[in-house]
Order: C-alpha cells, then sequence, then structure tokens
C-alpha cells in the first residue's frame, strides 16, 4: 500500500463549492492543512504584500517578501512559511480558466517562479485585485464576464512585467505549449512520440522539430524529465519506496523503473531516496 501520498487539494471557494476562479486571503481558514507540504488541481499564483516568507516549491526554497509573486503549478509540491504578521492572497484557477498562450508564457515552470514588480506596478496590480474581489463578493449578471476580464488584465500585467522572458518564451508555439499540457495529463500513460504528435494533430517528424527548435530538447527529454521530476517530488516528500513510487508512476516493474531512472539521473533511485532523507 501506498505511504503518505502528497495531499492533492480541488479549488474550493470559501463556501465550499467547486469554482475555476477565486481569491483567497492567506489569513481565511482553509478546508485543508497548509501547512504541511501538498499540491492542488488547479494552479496558483501567490501575492506577497507584506512581510517576508519562505516558500519551498519542489526541491528549492525562495524568499518570498513584499511586491513579489510566486507562481506554483497544479504539478509543483509546495509550502508557504510566512513571519509572524506577513499578509497577502493567492489567486487560484484551474488549468482551463485561462488561454495557453497566457499561461504557457508565466514562469509556473521557470527556474526563477516568480517575479519582482516595482512600487508603481505592484500598486496597479493591488488595485485591480481589489476591483476583482468586489465582483467575486457581489455577483451582478455582468459578473462573470467583469471577473474574467479583471483576472486577464491582471496577468497581462505579469506578462508586461516580466517582457524579457516572456519574449523567449513566446517563441514556443501554440503546438509547443499543448505537446507540454499532455506530458502533464498523460505521463503516467507511457505514451510514445507518435501518440503525443496525433493528440496534437501533427507528425512525429514536426514534433521533434518543432521541440528541438524552440527548446533545444527532444520530445523524449521533455517527457523524461517530467517523469522523473514526479519521482524525486514522491521520494523527496513522502515515505513511498521505490517498489511503490515504480507502481505510483505505472512502471511495469520496479526494475523497469530504476533502469528509467539512473539512466536520466545517473543514480540508482535507491540511492537518491536515501540521499533525500
Amino acid at each position: 500500500m501506498n505511504r503518505q501520498k502528497i495531499p492533492q487539494h480541488p479549488l474550493l471557494n470559501k463556501s465550499g463549492q467547486k469554482v475555476r476562479f477565486d481569491i483567497q486571503d492567506w489569513g481565511n481558514a482553509s478546508s485543508y492543512d497548509f501547512l504541511k507540504a501538498h499540491r492542488h488541481s488547479f494552479h496558483e499564483v501567490l501575492v506577497f504584500e507584506k512581510g517576508k516568507a519562505q516558500h519551498d516549491i519542489d526541491f528549492t526554497t525562495y524568499a518570498g517578501k513584499t511586491g513579489q509573486i510566486h507562481f506554483v503549478a497544479s504539478d509543483n509540491v509546495h509550502l508557504l512559511i510566512r513571519e509572524e504578521n506577513s499578509k497577502g492572497f493567492s489567486i487560484l484557477f484551474t488549468d482551463d480558466y485561462f488561454s495557453d498562450d497566457i499561461i504557457g508564457q508565466l514562469p509556473f515552470y521557470s527556474s526563477n517562479p516568480f517575479i519582482q514588480l516595482d512600487n508603481r506596478s505592484f500598486k496597479t496590480f493591488l488595485e485591480l485585485a481589489t476591483l476583482l474581489r468586489t465582483e467575486i463578493d457581489n455577483s451582478s449578471a455582468l459578473s462573470e464576464r467583469l471577473i474574467n476580464a479583471y483576472a486577464n488584465t491582471l496577468m497581462l500585467l505579469l506578462l508586461k512585467s516580466n517582457s524579457k522572458d516572456f519574449q523567449i518564451a513566446n517563441n514556443q508555439s501554440e503546438h509547443i505549449l499543448h505537446f507540454k499540457k499532455f506530458i502533464k495529463e498523460k505521463y503516467k500513460q507511457h505514451l510514445t512520440v507518435g501518440q503525443y504528435a496525433e493528440l496534437i494533430c501533427i507528425s512525429s517528424k514536426h514534433l521533434i522539430e518543432l521541440c528541438k527548435t524552440q527548446t533545444g530538447k527532444t520530445p523524449m527529454k521533455l517527457i523524461q524529465e517530467h517523469v522523473i521530476s514526479e519521482a524525486k517530488r514522491l521520494f523527496y516528500h513522502t515515505k513511498m519506496t521505490v517498489k511503490e513510487v515504480a507502481y505510483e508512476l505505472n512502471f511495469d516493474t520496479p526494475a523497469s523503473f530504476s533502469k528509467y531512472f539512473k539512466s536520466a539521473t545517473g543514480h540508482a533511485p535507491a540511492i537518491y531516496r536515501k540521499s533525500e532523507r
């Protein structure tokens, strides 16, 4: 039996209803224990209004401070430890709420998954967030449209503030963004490159060319990186054995998983697991 799977939580509003978008203050009571490492079935954008914090995302610790925006994707495992009297809120949304060309350009999977806004931009961001909160709390016939408009404006403001990284990321086509999305959804199925290509309606050759040109990596490398990251998350955040992780990731045998892991990392999974304890 699997031991201590990483908790994954759905997006619920303050009334306990499932929603596609919400804003929640960090001081609000949560439906789960946020003091334990966890992940969500949704994306989270954390806004640091005041004070400092330690923010663990997967295997790296980042320092949070006033004016910063942190990005946590639905498959990331994270833990936020705030200093006393710190203040902030989170913008929460499901994978289908924004268009891929917006979400694909934000630094969710960057080595530096945060943006530091200048004072003027941060003030504008908070003002827009206030307007958004008003529409969420006081619904009207046009509220949903206004919520979506304000939400998109907030994301576009972040893209503008992160313009250098945006220009680099924007070189990735919709095909690559869709490919990465499908990897995230279907990595346990161990699909071939050809099967992924069929899902995005292009040839295998075209997918290989796009990946090499736009990411500098082969499709197989991108798939492998995702599988290995998930394995490492399980080793780092749970007490699962190598055998349990192998079956959790849908490998036929622990031996085939060990071979795959060692080929990608140069280390046997048992050695890696021990080093993370």
